[in-house]
């Protein structure tokens, strides 16, 4: 289940965590987690985030990605606008199992004031030491 939280929709449409003002990074947690539209925050995420070779946690912790190239594109004849974003991948990750990657502005110098805007559902993987690829669909990471 993949969804856009409210506090995330808020955040986007504010100056300073708008899409392409704000850093927005990419964190992966364990199925363990249950996505929640009403999460303001990364206090309950950070407790699946996932740990181990290739992979550090934590707030500005070094396993989590900061997307590039980030556009908006408006689609007139969807009625949408497309947030979109460079392709990742952690190099020989081998720290348990992927269930969801959570897109979130780091804010306010720690997990707990900084914003959850979304949660992908993405494929369980169990790594394994192998390079582990997100690719963002062709409709774009994120559909408004």
């Amino acid at each position: 289940m993949s969804l856009v939280t409210t506090a995330g929709k808020a955040a986007l449409l504010t100056a300073a965590t708008a899409w392409g003002a704000a850093t927005v990074k990419v964190m992966l947690v364990g199925d363990g987690y249950t996505p929640d539209a009403t999460a303001t925050n990364l206090t309950t995420a950070a407790t699946h985030e996932i740990s181990g070779t290739g992979y550090a946690g934590g707030y500005a912790g070094s396993g989590r990605k900061t997307l590039a190239s980030k556009t908006v594109t408006a689609d007139q004849s969807d009625e949408v606008a497309r947030l979109d974003a460079a392709d990742l991948t952690w190099t020989a990750l081998d720290a348990g199992l992927v269930r969801y990657a959570l897109l979130v502005i780091e804010t306010g110098g720690s997990d707990a004031t900084s914003v959850l805007l979304a949660c992908l559902d993405v494929p369980a993987t169990l790594t394994d030491g192998t390079d582990f690829p997100l690719t963002w669909p062709e409709s774009g990471l994120l559909v408004l």
